[in-house]
Parts: C-alpha cells; sequence; structure tokens
C-alpha cells in the first residue's frame, strides 16, 4: 500500500539525513532503521525482478545508496552553481 511505501521512505530520509549531518554513524543509523521497520511489521518484500530482501539488506542498500547520493550532491552542486 502507498501508506506504507510513504512511511518507510521517511524512515529512510530521516535516517541518511542524521548520517549526512553526522549525529549518528551509518551503523547506529541502520539499526534504528531496521527497528522502527520492525515495529511497523516490515520483515522484507520480494521486489519486480523476484529478489527477496530482508529488512536489514534492504535498509543496508538503501541507505548506503542514498547517503552516497546526497553526499556527491553537496560535493558537486556548489561547481555547478559556479559553472565549473
Amino acid at each position: 500500500p502507498k501508506s506504507l511505501q510513504v512511511a518507510y521512505k521517511s524512515i529512510v530520509e530521516e535516517t541518511v539525513a542524521q548520517v549526512v549531518a553526522g549525529t549518528k554513524t551509518s551503523d547506529v543509523a541502520l539499526h534504528d532503521t531496521i527497528m522502527k521497520w520492525q515495529k511497523n511489521a516490515f520483515t522484507g518484500f520480494v521486489d519486480k525482478g523476484g529478489r527477496h530482501w530482508k529488512a536489514d539488506s534492504y535498509a543496508r542498500a538503501i541507505i548506503k545508496s542514498t547517503t552516497y547520493k546526497v553526499y556527491n550532491e553537496m560535493r558537486t552542486r556548489p561547481a555547478e552553481e559556479l559553472g565549473v
């Protein structure tokens, strides 16, 4: 359901913001995310390709990739704004 997707997405966004801001390490943020998901009965899912994802594997993958994207954006945006 869409409401569950929104809830899980907001948890990931909060987690990434904490890692990027330096208020939590990625390991602590990962643990907190998994605990929040479990409180909401999310233990995993099957993606479109048929791959079975456990909550911890999915959280690790999505937090790592999203954090990288945010760091990269923060690093490159000033240069782009200056036309470099």
